[in-house]
């Protein structure tokens, strides 16, 4: 799931479902590097994270398994080992004051419920020496098995995937610095929040979080059922591959100034998507860069490599 350069771009948006309420970040900078800031998106202010940002921050890379890895003899830019778009998440877990490179000593692995194709999203249960901020959410509801229990340590399940079926095991949310229950409502501004972002060709991940209870939380009787509900939205991570830097300028050398135009042959997500066995492909599949695919529809092939594209 990465575009041209390879390189994601992270904006986080953790705007709270319903009316606004909750913050829209923007993130700085281009590639896996560090270097950047996150800025609030109405007022262009530097962020200060609090706790709750944290665990937005610590939860993306403790559900992942890519390594982010600084420039050596060969790779002149930061880097990524494992999925890209895991690894987009450390760079922007780092611009929030968040230190990736201690996060498996200081919060160990315990159990992964790794990705499902069906059910599109993965968990990783970490040891945690720190609860979640506050008390368990006085809503009435059952409390939060392990919270801030034992003195032994907490252990938090983080979970990450496609908007749609990480909302689908949430019963709460992430409001501003407090959480409450997930109404109705919260589910139909998430999802259209989400069909905004896909409609600017941005990819989005959701997060939520939960504990679990220390006691069980390595059982491997205990069913991932169980321990992927109840959790709480945390919000989205919306992510872009920019063309790199040097492109344009290396197409022109190519082409000649007169067909020297950029383009790229991915479209933004469609809605509604394709049905299975039948993905949204490009009907033609060989582009310049003065001719750009204007044709997308469904395509009668589960694969797409270039024995299947058509002459011409």
């Amino acid at each position: 799931m990465h575009g041209q350069d390879g390189h994601p771009h992270p904006q986080r948006d953790d705007r709270g479902p319903g009316h606004g309420r909750g913050r829209s970040l923007d993130v700085t900078g281009t590639g896996y590097s560090p270097g950047g800031r996150i800025l609030d998106h109405a007022t262009g202010a530097a962020l200060v994270p609090d706790a709750w940002t944290t665990v937005f921050l610590r939860a993306g890379i403790l559900a992942s398994t890519a390594r982010l890895l600084p420039p050596d003899s060969a790779h002149r830019d930061w880097y990524v080992i494992g999925d890209p778009t895991e690894g987009a998440l450390f760079p922007l877990a780092a611009k929030g004051g968040v230190d990736a490179g201690d996060a498996d000593a200081r919060e160990p692995l315990v159990r992964e419920l790794p990705f499902d194709s069906t059910r599109k999203r993965m968990t990783s249960i970490r040891r945690s020496p720190d609860p979640l901020p506050g008390p368990p959410p006085g809503d009435g509801s059952a409390p939060v098995p392990g919270h801030g229990s034992d003195g032994g340590g907490h252990c938090l399940a983080c979970t990450k995937g496609s908007p749609e079926t990480v909302l689908a095991v949430a019963t709460r949310v992430l409001d501003g610095d407090h959480v409450r229950p997930l109404t109705e409502e919260d589910r139909r501004d998430f999802l259209a929040r989400d069909r905004e972002l896909a409609s600017r060709a941005l990819r989005n991940l959701a997060l939520a979080v939960r504990e679990v209870d220390p006691a069980t939380a390595a059982d491997e009787r205990v069913g991932s059922a169980a321990i992927k509900q109840d959790l709480i939205l945390l919000g989205l991570v919306s992510m872009r591959d920019p063309l790199r830097e040097e492109v344009p300028a290396a197409m022109a050398r190519t082409r000649g100034p007169a067909s020297a135009s950029t383009s790229s042959p991915v479209t933004p997500h469609p809605r509604p998507r394709p049905s299975p066995g039948r993905p949204a492909c490009a009907r033609r599949a060989r582009t310049h860069a003065s001719s750009p695919v204007t044709s997308w529809g469904p395509c009668p092939m589960r694969r797409c490599s270039p024995r299947h594209w058509p002459e011409g």
